[in-house]
């Protein structure tokens, strides 16, 4: 029983690894985001400028932020279960 407990835990330590990992990311996402957000409002008679950002660029970083909704109901979700096996 302490042994599948110690490896539940393990394999909790190592998912949320890679959510850490997952939200430095979208970190920089969001900074990236921001700058884009910022091209397109101050240039907004320059259609020109805002014509350089491709589409999928655009697409992207939605798909990112979606990634990043789901990593973190997964983080509460591993919270919740690691709070559940202190009692």
């Amino acid at each position: 029983m302490k042994e599948e407990t110690t490896t539940e835990i393990m394999d909790y330590q190592t998912r949320i690894k890679q959510i850490t990992k997952h939200l430095r990311h979208v970190q920089k996402l969001e900074d990236i985001a921001a700058e884009l957000e910022y091209l397109i409002t101050e240039n907004q008679e320059n259609k020109d400028i805002v014509k350089l950002i491709p589409a999928s660029i655009k697409s992207n970083i939605f798909s990112l932020i979606d990634g990043f909704l789901e990593k973190s109901i997964e983080a509460d979700s591993i919270l919740k279960e690691l709070e559940s096996l202190k009692n």
